[in-house]
């Protein structure tokens, strides 16, 4: 197991320097560093090896966090697009209920009111047709009988 031995620092500052000793156990690293024939070559080699490891880790953040939120946003996207075509295909389905023609809602209801056997036509057909309304009825029980 990899040992690490610090100076602690008690403020939060940033660190000018960081006396580091490590004890490297790691046999990936331990490989690449034993190319280097000297153990001041092999350090340095170490040291430019945690600074890369430094610069990939910082550099991968960011992207790491914008894929995370892009991920995220194309979840939600997803569930609203899945939710906005349901309720179109809801909305749809209720107004072609309520106005598709013939078979609809509101026309039967108009052309129950309007048509020609609807409620308000036999009203104003009961009162003013020119030979069954009332109206013409007792016009001509009161005036007459219609001459020509």
């Amino acid at each position: 197991m990899p040992t690490l031995t610090t100076a602690s620092h008690t403020n939060n500052a940033a660190v000018s320097s960081l006396d580091l000793a490590l004890v490297i156990t790691e046999p990936n690293v331990l490989t690449y560093l034993a190319q280097f024939p000297s153990e001041e070559l092999q350090c340095e080699k170490a040291l430019e090896a945690l600074k890369v490891v430094v610069i990939a880790i910082l550099s991968a953040s960011p992207t790491l966090d914008t894929q995370v939120v892009q991920l995220k946003f194309s979840e939600v996207e997803g569930r609203m697009r899945e939710q906005l075509t349901e309720f179109q295909k809801k909305v749809t389905d209720d107004l072609c209920r309520y106005f598709a023609d013939q078979d609809g809602v509101v026309p039967r209801s108009i052309d129950g009111v309007f048509g020609e056997r609807g409620a308000l036509t036999r009203t104003f057909h009961g009162y003013f047709d020119p030979t069954e309304g009332k109206l013409c009825r007792l016009m001509q029980s009161h005036i007459g009988p219609h001459r020509g």
